[in-house]
């Protein structure tokens, strides 16, 4: 044991690290093998770590000198040694210092062992081995972002990836188009607020149609154009000079207005203007018996002139020669106990001669107007007057009703 005590002698001592059990030079501050601090390892614990290396030392000098005591000095220090690894409180070895005192090494505290050899765990050591880790994690995260945002940066100013011209191109159209598609349903937004405001409703009355202008046009179109609509149709009809038959005059919406389907429209049609049955008469100078005259005027789309009036007679009259013809058939006739025109009118109207009618031969029964001292008057006379007035004396009035405006 004497290499062993000048070992100690000569201050050759070894630090244990509490943590981790790292051999660490003496004099150290912190272990070698973990950092934590070797402030608070005994000397005691120093001296064991010193015995333990110098005895095995002496060991082995034994052992190659072929000393007797090699065997004894082993035996004893491995049952030192496997006592103490069994129940970690023997004492390995007892040196003396300076002084000439000794001190025991339990090998279950310089390990962090406790009572019955537990593995214990120093606190402070716990604590910075979890903050190194999460030293290393923050290093590496802060790594990747400065190796991302560089690449980024990068691709940016070489134009490459997300940020190459087509795929900016491609992002800004669709950005244009997205905002073109805001800007028109704003504008429809606007739109509709704009006409909601006018009328007075919101966008819920869809099913209100909007009136449109049929004045003017033919009535079966304005018709046709309203009912497709949905809209209910009346028609009323009154004549217009100004707007031709079959034309809209007015309708009772006015353009624009709004109406729900079953509204009615009331279209007011043209008649046309109102018209009037007038009579003209012409003269025919032919010779022909009463029954004749009759059929040549209903051939040529008129019949025999009738009187109903004053004036009427005055107009017949108008159409006579001046001179050369005393007889002009009417279209009267006889009919038993009275007179009738062949048009059907009421024969209320006479213009008789004095004395007239007479029937002086017995068959008078058709009516003339004859002219007699410059005036002309009604006369019943027979069929046929040939043979009392020389034929250029004879001739006939034709009448026809024409349809004109009322003025």
């Amino acid at each position: 044991m004497r290499p062993l005590l000048r070992a100690v002698e000569r201050n050759v001592v070894h630090m244990f690290c509490r943590n981790c059990g790292q051999e660490n030079e003496a004099g150290a501050k912190f272990c070698t093998g973990c950092g934590a601090s070797l402030d608070d390892v005994p000397a005691a614990d120093a001296g064991q770590g010193a015995g333990q290396g110098v005895a095995w030392g002496a060991q082995s000098a034994d052992r190659a000198s072929g000393q007797p005591g090699w065997g004894a000095d082993q035996g004893a220090s491995q049952d030192a040694g496997w006592a103490q690894s069994g129940a970690q409180t023997e004492t390995w070895y007892t040196p003396q210092n300076e002084n000439g005192a000794t001190h025991s090494t339990n090998y279950g505290d310089l390990y962090g062992g406790g009572a019955g050899g537990e593995n214990v765990v120093p606190e402070n050591g716990g604590q910075r081995n979890g903050l190194g880790v999460l030293a290393v994690v923050m290093v590496i995260v802060a790594v990747l972002c400065v190796v991302t945002v560089g690449a980024l940066g990068t691709m940016y100013f070489m134009k490459l990836g997300p940020f190459a011209e087509e795929a900016v191109e491609k992002t800004e159209e669709g950005e244009g188009e997205e905002s073109g598609r805001e800007d028109g349903r704003d504008s429809d937004r606007d739109d509709r607020g704009d006409k909601d405001d006018s009328d007075g409703r919101d966008d819920r009355d869809d099913d209100f149609v909007s009136v449109p202008g049929v004045q003017g046009a033919d009535r079966d179109e304005a018709v046709r154009e309203l009912e497709l609509l949905g809209l209910d149709v009346e028609i009323q009809e009154e004549h217009s000079s100004t707007v031709a038959e079959g034309l809209v005059i007015s309708q009772s919406l006015s353009v624009g207005d709004d109406a729900e389907p079953g509204d009615t429209v009331v279209l007011t049609v043209s008649l046309g203007p109102e018209m009037k049955t007038v009579s003209r008469y012409t003269f025919v100078h032919q010779c022909l018996t009463w029954e004749q005259a009759r059929q040549w005027c209903e051939d040529n789309g008129g019949h025999l002139a009738t009187i109903s009036s004053a004036d009427e007679l005055n107009q017949v009259v108008a159409q006579l020669p001046a001179e050369g013809v005393v007889s002009c058939w009417l279209g009267g006739y006889r009919t038993g106990g009275g007179w009738a025109w062949v048009d059907g009118s009421n024969f209320s109207y006479t213009a008789w001669a004095a004395g007239e009618p007479n029937n002086e031969t017995g068959n008078e029964n058709y009516v003339t107007l004859l002219k007699v001292k410059g005036s002309w008057s009604m006369y019943d006379v027979p069929n046929d007057v040939s043979d009392v007035y020389a034929s250029s004396k004879i001739g006939f009035v034709m009448e026809t009703e024409e349809q004109v405006p009322v003025s």
